[in-house]
């Protein structure tokens, strides 16, 4: 892989990309990009979902620890919001949707020591991910008092 040196850099970088350039490339051991999925949703909409079908829809779409983590938040319904995107952004990501063999709690959203979110996957999920050879998702998640959005990137060797 040839790293080309813009006019404007300065000198003292070009020693620099010089070595770059005479590396051996190991580009083909790099994980590539399998799939990318994104997901919107009006926290209001969740709100609705809680006010309406209480425990049963919280248990039912969100595991033990993700109910632990929202519920200690604030603003508990933006991030039940923020989790459910990401679970909807992991789907299109491993290229499935919602279908048989897959569960909401198959997707579980985490967060690492730094406060960053990251994916678990169990059962028909993690079955599919293995299947398309992905083995590493990043996932980011936002949200507002209107709005929960995720954007998810599925990396991995591929099928």
């Amino acid at each position: 892989m040839e790293v080309a040196a813009p006019a404007a850099v300065d000198s003292a970088l070009r020693p620099t990309l010089k070595t770059l350039n005479s590396q051996p490339s190991t580009f083909n051991h790099f994980m590539s990009i399998i799939g990318v999925g994104i997901d919107i949703v009006e926290c209001l909409r969740i709100a609705q979902m809680i006010e309406r079908h209480g425990e049963l829809f919280i248990t039912r779409v969100y595991t033990d620890a993700e109910i632990e983590y929202c519920t200690a938040r604030k603003a508990a319904t933006q991030h039940y919001a923020g989790r459910w995107a990401a679970k909807e952004a992991v789907l299109k990501a491993i290229g499935t949707g919602w279908r048989r063999g897959i569960g909401w709690r198959d997707i579980e959203i985490c967060n690492n020591r730094a406060g960053a979110p990251t994916v678990k996957l169990r059962g028909g999920a993690k079955d599919v991910m293995d299947r398309a050879g992905i083995q590493r998702m990043h996932v980011t998640i936002s949200h507002c008092r209107s709005y929960a959005v995720a954007y998810v990137v599925a990396e991995g060797v591929g099928k």
